[in-house]
C-alpha cells in the first residue's frame, strides 16, 4: 500500500483521520525542490532508534508549542509501521517568556543567566528581611547567607508551582511570593533558627524549641 503522495510538488504523508476536530497538514518528506524537513529527519530517527535500542516507549521532551509537528510524525510512522512496538508520546512543557510576553530563544541569546535571578532573588529577600526586622541581630555575612538561601527557595518554589504546561514570564513580579504566599516570614525564620544550632550560638534543643514555637504561631495566625 501506498502511504505517500504528490501536493505541489512535494512528497507527503497523508495523516489526516476522520475523527480530528482540527484540519491535520500532512506530513511533508520531501520539498519541491528536493530540501528536508523536521519532519523527514524526525523520521529517520524513528527508524535508527527502532533498529538499534528496540524500545517500548519513546518520549519527546519538548515545549507544548511542537505538539502538532510531533502528533503528524507520530501518525506517519505508524501508518508506515515505522515504530515497530514503541509507544511514541510528546512531552509538552511550557515555555519561558521574557517580559514581553515571549518565549525566549536560547540561540538568539538574551536569555537571563541563573547568576542574575539568583543576585535579583536574594536582593530581594534582604529588602524584606528588613522590612520584616529579621536577623537584625546577626552580621551583616550572616544576614547575606540568609538572604541567598530564601532567595534560592523562592526561585524554586516559583518554578515548581506552575504546571508542567504552563507557560511563565520570568520576573520577579512573577518570583514574588512573598507576597503571593505568607508562609515566607516562616521560611526566613527556619533558616535563623537552623544557623543558630551550629555550636557557639546556642543547644540543638533551645534552637529546635524557637523553630517549634514559630511553626505554632504561623499556623495559629500569628506569624
Amino acid at each position: 500500500m501506498c502511504i505517500r503522495d504528490r501536493s505541489e510538488g512535494a512528497l507527503v504523508i497523508p495523516v489526516a483521520r476522520e475523527t480530528d476536530k482540527k484540519e491535520m497538514p500532512p506530513l511533508i518528506l520531501l520539498k519541491s525542490d528536493g530540501a528536508v524537513l523536521y519532519g523527514t529527519t524526525d523520521l529517520a530517527t524513528v527508524i535508527d532508534r527502532v533498529g538499534e535500542q528496540n524500545p517500548d516507549l519513546i518520549l519527546y521532551v519538548v515545549d507544548h508549542r511542537q505538539h502538532a509537528h510531533f502528533e503528524q510524525v507520530f501518525r506517519a510512522a505508524e501508518k508506515a509501521n515505522l515504530n515497530g512496538h514503541a509507544v511514541l508520546e510528546h512531552v509538552g512543557y511550557g515555555t519561558m517568556n521574557g517580559p514581553d510576553g515571549k518565549p525566549f530563544k536560547t540561540r538568539a541569546g538574551g536569555v537571563m543567566k541563573l547568576y542574575d535571578l539568583i543576585a535579583m532573588a536574594t536582593d530581594e529577600a534582604q529588602k524584606r528581611l528588613t522590612e520584616q526586622g529579621l536577623g537584625a541581630d546577626y552580621s551583616d555575612d550572616e544576614r547575606g547567607e540568609i538572604a541567598r538561601k530564601v532567595g534560592i527557595a523562592t526561585i524554586k518554589f516559583a518554578d515548581l508551582s506552575n504546571h508542567r504546561q504552563t507557560d511563565y514570564t520570568v520576573s520577579y513580579t512573577h518570583l514574588d511570593v512573598y507576597k503571593r504566599q505568607p508562609q515566607w516570614p516562616c521560611r526566613a525564620r527556619t533558616c535563623r533558627l537552623r544557623n543558630d544550632e551550629r555550636p557557639g550560638r546556642q543547644t540543638v534543643q533551645d534552637a529546635r524549641g524557637r523553630r517549634d514555637e514559630t511553626l505554632r504561631s504561623h499556623r495559629d495566625g500569628h506569624g
